[in-house]
């Protein structure tokens, strides 16, 4: 049985949750709506159209042209336009704006743990490293043979990942170039995450969690969720001693970094985990069917 709950309902699929702080939860949604609750209340406190112009598609996993960070978002709204920085720590600014995607489709973008950096993917098997500040391009990582389906940054340690519909998962120093890992599965990566400069966690199609060691060059271990499952979402907890992943059926999985060992799991009532954070009161899910659901995790 769950604890108690609340639920904010939007009309859009949810794309992307981020913490300002543990007081303040930002959300996109796949209109291109950017908005601010207040996690005291749990109630709307400002809502923002990026582009009024913006005509989104159905809401699909393999694309998603924003990212959220603490204090900045990620934004690409056309094949054809500019891809923007903004800033949404006070008001809503612009900071930059730089056309790297031109002509391809935005599939995965991610930003560094300080926002400092951005990650793209797109259906071209590009990725592009990008400063945040002034749209700088960092690097250009070697091309993809397929649309890119999962990109991760750590920039403590210069490194950069990214997985492709080619079923290859692919790691680099891109303060160099340096190759550390290229490896193909059997199955597609939805999601990649580093834990530290040497593992990498990815969660598959078919429902389970890899964990790959980068200079053994290998999958040291991994755990089956359940067959008729599909990930869709990972997190680590900050302690990088759990790690949480939501799938398209609405299950949630917490399980233990070190030995992949399921903690609990629990179904969840709406359509679609498409995000997941944690504040020390709640458990934050965003779904395709457009709610925001709350769970008091002190009760669980």
């Amino acid at each position: 049985m769950l604890p108690s709950t609340r639920e904010i309902v939007f009309h859009s699929p949810i794309s992307h949750l981020s913490l300002m702080d543990n007081n303040t939860l930002q959300v996109i949604d796949n209109n291109g709506a950017l908005h601010r609750i207040d996690l005291e209340t749990l109630k709307v406190t400002k809502s923002t159209l990026l582009n009024t112009s913006y005509r989104p598609e159905l809401f699909d996993y393999y694309i998603r042209p924003f990212a959220l960070g603490k204090k900045r978002t990620y934004a690409s709204f056309s094949s054809q336009g500019a891809e923007y920085i903004i800033d949404t720590q006070t008001k809503i600014n612009k900071i930059c704006h730089f056309a790297l995607n031109a002509r391809t489709q935005v599939t995965k973008a991610r930003f560094s743990e300080n926002d400092t950096l951005l990650i793209t993917g797109n259906d071209k098997g590009r990725s592009f490293i990008i400063h945040t500040d002034d749209g700088h391009l960092i690097a250009e990582l070697p091309h993809a043979s397929d649309a890119i389906t999962a990109v991760t940054i750590k920039d403590e340690f210069k490194l950069a990942a990214y997985a492709s519909f080619s079923k290859h998962i692919c790691v680099y120093r891109y303060s160099s170039l340096l190759s550390l890992l290229n490896i193909q599965l059997d199955v597609v990566v939805e999601m990649l995450t580093f834990v530290d400069d040497n593992t990498l966690l990815a969660i598959t199609r078919d429902g389970k969690i890899l964990k790959i060691d980068i200079e053994k060059e290998r999958v040291v271990e991994e755990t089956l969720l359940n067959e008729n499952l599909w990930p869709s979402f990972m997190s680590l907890s900050s302690s990088k001693k759990f790690v949480y992943i939501g799938t398209r059926e609405s299950m949630l999985f917490c399980l233990h970094v070190k030995s992949l060992d399921i903690v609990f799991q629990i179904k969840l009532p709406y359509i679609g985990i498409t995000a997941f954070t944690r504040t020390p009161r709640y458990f934050i899910f965003g779904f395709k069917s457009g709610e925001v659901l709350f769970v008091s995790h002190r009760e669980f």
